[in-house]
């Protein structure tokens, strides 16, 4: 009996803490006893795995500690079930909501990025570099970015990686912004903190390229864009995006901001138009030049009450995706538009039924995958007296649904979406209330499988059998063997860590059997990339180190 209980005990703590994606439920990642900030990051790794940041927050004695996980592509646990403790502030007046960011370095390993008091009351920005082995690779207490007194308000940060591996962090404060970088190993770039006397916020960072980096920003409620060499030497200077006229002065919550791919930005915002908000879009070139007409492409056209808009962007088929929340006549639903680089519509499609305007209703993730394709997850409900549901829907090329799931029901504060292989993504959220306040994650497949993909997935046809890449790390050229059922042509791009193409549409025809492709790769800098092998009916993603 004592062993029958003893083994029944194992295999339910080891059902636990190895527990993969399901079908049934989602995994816990951390299921703690106080309040959640709702503060959830996560990247994706190119073999599948994923980094999983979060901050819980105890109120009551003003509190946060912040942690860490990996998981690898099914779900499992690769660290203990609790993740690594990263750090704990105790300061009951400070505002976390912006304060976690997460990104990959150029070898796989987690940066994290927070803010915390000291005990001199100043602010400070903490970096910390985490290996796939738990190792602290900037020691435990990490690398502090503006540390100087007068920085002890710091409002938001923005943080952006570039392919050389440096980092650029840009802070606001008291009306003014702060701008540093640091190198792979933590040293500072920059001798001297760069300081903006703008009155600006809402900063992002993105990476341009001739050594370039774009810095965007609201002034009171305007929308600009500067534009950096990487030694923090502006180039140009507050290039308006929209909502400058007085007519149109709208406080926007937020506004996303993407690589082009071709050294540009892509950016979506929210705006009043003709006394109802709205939802734009606009492209500026390295040279700070407005592609899309002045004010940007107008999605909703003065037509509607649209809002609260998500993006995300397919460089290689150059694709913008938007998704928001449309009212008119009372009644509320979601849209998605695609646009190409050129600003025109490609087509336009609904993605849930119409509700009451008064229900919050609203997209929270959106990612591309391949052929003019995007998995959408929204938080949903049909009438006042249900609970709020995660839906995720397949939009297809065609302007069609092509599967819709039910992934949790329940309230939850916050939600991000993550993918890899360009046909599985990955959703983390946030619940609230109860004995459901806990961090969960679910897997869904190109097919709209919640849970491990069995390896049925059949939607197109998969000409190539395998593909390995060598040498890996490569110096000078990388070599693809490629064993094709069928003759065909490929297509092959090479992309950097910011979406920039930097090898474009190397054709190739493949014989039957065996086949070897040489990329000359010798003129790219040292970092990581993303080789994108296609054909006209299926697409495969490997990511390889240039020393």
């Amino acid at each position: 009996m004592n062993k029958f209980f003893f083994l029944s005990f194992f295999l339910c703590a080891y059902s636990f803490l190895y527990a993969e994606y399901n079908n049934d439920n989602p995994i816990i990642v951390s299921n703690n006893t106080f309040e959640q900030s709702g503060i959830i990051k996560m990247v994706a790794l190119d073999d599948g795995k994923n980094f999983i940041a979060w901050q819980e927050i105890d109120y009551n004695n003003g509190r946060t500690s912040t942690y860490l996980q990996l998981l690898d592509k099914n779900g499992n646990f690769l660290w203990d079930k609790k993740g690594v403790f990263i750090k704990e502030t105790i300061d009951s007046q400070v505002n976390f909501e912006e304060d976690l960011n997460l990104m990959i370095s150029k070898k796989g390993e987690a940066i994290i990025s927070t803010t915390e008091l000291n005990d001199d009351n100043i602010r400070s920005i903490s970096f910390y570099k985490i290996s796939q082995n738990k190792e602290f690779l900037w020691g435990k207490s990490g690398k502090q970015i503006f540390s100087e007194e007068e920085t002890t308000s710091l409002n938001q940060v923005a943080v952006h990686q570039t392919a050389e591996g440096n980092i650029f962090i840009c802070a606001t404060s008291a009306g003014k912004a702060f701008l540093q970088a640091i190198n792979d190993n933590g040293e500072s770039l920059f001798e001297e903190t760069k300081t903006i006397e703008e009155n600006i916020t809402d900063v992002q960072i993105l990476s341009s390229i001739s050594n370039r980096f774009f810095l965007t920003y609201k002034i009171n409620k305007a929308l600009y864009v500067d534009i950096y060499d990487n030694k923090g030497a502006i180039q140009d200077k507050a290039i308006y995006v929209g909502n400058e006229s007085g007519e149109k002065l709208n406080p926007m919550e937020k506004y996303y901001a993407f690589s082009d791919g071709n050294g540009g930005i892509i950016i979506v915002w929210e705006n009043i138009f003709e006394g109802l908000k709205s939802v734009f879009v606009q492209r500026i070139n390295e040279n700070g030049e407005r592609l899309f007409e002045a004010d940007g492409v107008n999605l909703a056209n003065g037509e509607a009450d649209c809002s609260s808009p998500i993006a995300d962007v397919d460089i290689k088929n150059q694709i913008i995706y938007v998704a928001f929340a449309k009212s008119e006549l009372n009644k509320k639903n979601i849209y998605l538009k695609r646009l190409d680089f050129d600003g025109n519509i490609l087509g336009e499609m609904e993605l849930s039924e119409k509700v009451d305007y008064e229900i919050d209703n609203k997209p929270i993730a959106i990612v591309h995958i391949p052929n003019g394709r995007a998995i959408i997850a929204m938080k949903i409900k049909k009438s006042f007296n249900q609970d709020y549901t995660i839906v995720a829907v397949r939009a297809d090329e065609n302007n069609a649904i092509f599967w819709e799931k039910t992934v949790y029901d329940g309230e939850f504060s916050s939600v991000c979406a993550t993918h890899f292989h360009m046909h599985q993504i990955v959703l983390a959220w946030c619940g609230k209330n109860g004995a459901s306040k806990a961090i969960k994650a679910q897997n869904i497949t190109y097919n709209g499988i919640l849970g491990v993909d069995d390896g049925s997935i059949k939607t197109d046809m998969n000409l190539m059998k395998d593909a390995l890449i060598y040498p890996n790390p490569v110096n000078n050229f990388a070599n693809i063997l490629i064993t094709s059922k069928l003759p065909h042509f490929t297509t092959i791009n090479i992309y950097d860590v910011n979406g920039i193409c930097v090898v474009k549409n190397l054709q190739n025809y493949l014989n039957s059997g065996e086949n070897e492709v040489k990329i000359n790769v010798s003129n790219l800098p040292s970092g990581f990339y993303q080789v994108f092998l296609s054909t006209d009916s299926y697409e495969y993603n490997y990511g390889i180190i240039k020393q």
